[in-house]
């Protein structure tokens, strides 16, 4: 087959949109498949067009508004319009739906256009709040173009029915085959270790991981604070820490494997955030058996993981769920798909279904 992924990220942007597709594009290169990827270049220093571990990577100069909405310029319907079996275009808080079902672009008959929405809430900022306003009676009108609609899990699915009125297919994220490598330690006896991985962002609500910290040191558990991750609250997380008198950890970023390493030895990997579509961290931890506190409603997604602990999203339900994490050892582990399990069901599903 000859693939298209059209995403308004992708490496090096670092965030969750780019981590999927290029797992995706990649492992689908691997298998043999011809696989490109249409992308915005909002860094002047990146290569227009380059091959990366066997995906062409087609970058179009674009702009990102306040960080969002992520819009190409008009060279990127020459791509569209290019003989592809599948165009897969992804990201539902970009205009790249909007582009890729645009009527400028000449379809071939047998084109299966597929959407993944990468979808969660209208906006976390009051500037992306006001544009989803205007953009969303738009991107609804898009939606039919296209032959499937992929979400990466029942959350998602239920809040892309609840918005648009659409059914799609759930098929999850994977994880790397180097995570089961690793596996669950924890820190050493009597010590309390928490781990976040994420964009330091108002909506990720890392502070509410600092928040449960202090109110189980006020309780007499010596507890330890990892921070992995970039963004606006930075700052803020670090005030905080001093504030409350905290043990924090806090990196930009760490190499693959030290991550792993840090995530293994935790006593728990920490998610509070209330927007999720999915969370990559979490499937790593569970996949090494790290148990997983997780929030309500988009924390139903991990369910049926014996690990992952579901709790309200504030300090004292996630401080007991950091409690009964030391436990969780005892719980059943269940295994997480990796990313080539994960494409064999999107070909089988999607790309090939109903063909032959």
């Amino acid at each position: 087959m000859r693939i298209l992924y059209v995403t308004d990220s992708y490496p090096p942007v670092i965030n969750g949109v780019s981590y999927v597709v290029e797992h995706l594009a990649r492992e689908m290169a691997r298998v043999g498949h011809t696989v490109e990827v249409a992308t915005i270049n909002d860094k002047m220093a990146l290569s227009e067009v380059a091959r990366v571990n066997g995906v062409i990577v087609k970058r179009f100069l674009g702009f990102r508004p306040a960080g969002s909405y992520h819009i190409p310029t008009p060279g990127i319907f020459r791509a569209l319009g290019e003989r592809h079996d599948i165009v897969h275009v992804h990201n539902f808080h970009s205009v790249m739906p909007l582009v890729s079902s645009s009527k400028l672009i000449t379809k071939q008959r047998d084109t299966r256009w597929v959407v993944t929405p990468h979808f969660h809430v209208p906006g976390h900022h009051p500037h992306s709040r006001i544009a989803w306003l205007m953009y969303k009676p738009m991107l609804a009108k898009s939606i039919p173009r296209f032959d499937f609609i992929h979400c990466v899990s029942r959350w998602e699915s239920n809040q892309v029915f609840q918005h648009f009125g659409v059914k799609s297919i759930v098929i999850g994220n994977g994880v790397d085959e180097d995570v089961y490598s690793h596996t669950w330690t924890g820190p050493p006896e009597g010590d309390i270790e928490i781990t976040f991985v994420g964009r330091l962002d108002e909506y990720k609500r890392a502070d509410l991981v600092l928040e449960a910290a202090k109110l189980l040191s006020s309780k007499g558990h010596s507890t330890r604070i990892n921070i992995v991750g970039t963004g606006p609250k930075r700052g803020d997380l670090q005030r905080l820490a001093r504030e409350y008198g905290l043990s924090l950890n806090l990196v930009r970023r760490l190499p693959r494997e030290q991550l792993l390493n840090l995530v293994a030895r935790s006593s728990c990997v920490v998610n509070p955030s209330q927007f999720e579509a999915y969370s990559l961290a979490v499937a790593e931890a569970l996949a090494m058996g790290v148990p997983a506190v997780i929030t309500y409603p988009w924390g139903i997604n991990f369910s049926e993981y014996p690990r992952a602990l579901l709790v309200e999203p504030d300090p004292a339900s996630i401080a007991n769920g950091i409690l009964k994490a030391h436990f969780a050892g005892s719980a059943p582990y269940r295994r997480v798909p990796v990313w080539s399990q994960v494409v064999q069901e999107m070909c089988n599903r999607i790309y090939s279904a109903g063909q032959g």
